[in-house]
């Protein structure tokens, strides 16, 4: 330790238990009076070259959210004026992290490389975060090496302001980190939608106040992009294409393979596709949600179909009103029951009961 007037540093290195890792080097300095700790400019850095998450999570339980196992490097520096942060970051190199199986996501997670380098800044009430080579790689998806920015602020009216962007992003590798983070209505939504897929070029702009309407502006490409049905809101899985929307309205072009599209309320199995083609539009009025589809191209191993499709959402959520128009061709009338929806034709009309 070493103290010049208003100037004070700090450093040293911690000899960890071997269950915790190997060393902690820290440093630390503040300028100013310390007397009025609220003026005061000070950084701190920290760093260890062989962590164990497993020793740390063991002696954090229940104070702090750490992952379950993990090794690697880690290093965290911060920059503050009294309470308030000015800058920070982190840069991780880790592997083998563990996020166990819960009501967040319903299996088990291991990263075998858990790395990035973020970094975060606050200049005259903007906040700005950027991530660089960020990797969530997992035994069953791989990751591309990811560049992320963002940048938020508050006005004085409380309006929020965010702008972000992202190359690259899979849903499967990122969800299951929301274990992590403290308890909440999206944690939970997160929950019921299990989302999976790539998502490439995001772009988002989005606003919202206490006395003004939420406005947002969306872009991005996607692949194999799903979630789950949820309630009367139907669920899908396998979609490609690319998609704009913004707070009323919205637009995808839709190229897949392999698709799956659930509403257990609706209809008696999951319909599956083997191609699915063209672009499906919603806006957003009085009535509630509005999803529609014109020329839509189907095929499976039951039919070839082009179909005009009309789903409400209803703002009062009451039950979801359907409308379909099929043209079909090479058609197993055999398997026509997966197609008609349950409040149509009853089991026993169909010969299924």
């Amino acid at each position: 330790m070493r103290r010049d007037r208003d100037d004070l540093e700090v450093e040293g290195e911690l000899e960890l238990p071997n269950r915790m890792g190997t060393r902690l080097a820290f440093e630390g300095e503040a300028h100013g009076d310390l007397a009025t700790p609220e003026s005061l400019a000070w950084r701190v850095d920290a760093k260890t070259n062989g962590i164990d998450l497993k020793g740390w999570h063991e002696f954090l339980s229940g104070a702090l959210a750490v992952p379950d196992a993990g090794r690697g490097r880690i290093r965290a520096t911060a920059a503050f004026v009294g309470t308030q942060v000015t800058r920070a970051s982190v840069q991780l190199q880790l592997a083998d992290v563990l996020i166990p199986a819960s009501t967040v996501w319903p299996s088990d997670t291991t990263y075998s490389a858990l790395a990035g380098d973020v970094r975060l800044e606050r200049k005259k009430g903007l906040w700005r975060l950027t991530g660089r080579d960020v990797k969530l790689v997992t035994g069953a998806h791989a990751w591309e090496p990811t560049r992320i920015s963002a940048a938020w602020n508050r006005s004085d009216s409380g309006q929020l302001k965010l702008e972000a962007d992202a190359n690259y992003l899979r849903l499967e590798n990122l969800v299951p980190l929301a274990a992590l983070a403290p308890e909440g209505n999206w944690r939970s939504r997160v929950t019921e939608l299990l989302p999976e897929g790539e998502i490439r070029a995001l772009k988002l702009n989005y606003a919202a106040g206490e006395s003004a309407p939420t406005r947002y502006q969306a872009t991005a490409r996607f692949a194999d992009l799903g979630f789950a049905a949820v309630g009367t809101a139907p669920g899908v899985r396998g979609l490609s294409g690319e998609m704009t929307t913004t707070e009323t309205a919205g637009r995808a072009s839709v190229d897949s393979q392999a698709v799956v599209f659930s509403m257990p309320h609706k209809f008696r199995a999951p319909l599956n596709a083997d191609v699915a083609r063209g672009d499906i539009h919603w806006e957003h009025s009085a009535e509630g949600w509005r999803i529609s589809s014109r020329g839509f191209t189907v095929r499976n191993p039951h039919a070839n179909a082009q179909a005009d499709l009309d789903l409400l959402l209803p703002g009062d959520a009451s039950s979801p009103i359907l409308k379909i128009n099929s043209r079909f061709q090479d058609a197993v009338l055999a398997e026509a029951w997966r197609y008609l929806p349950i409040d149509k034709l009853s089991e026993k009309v169909l010969g299924l009961a």
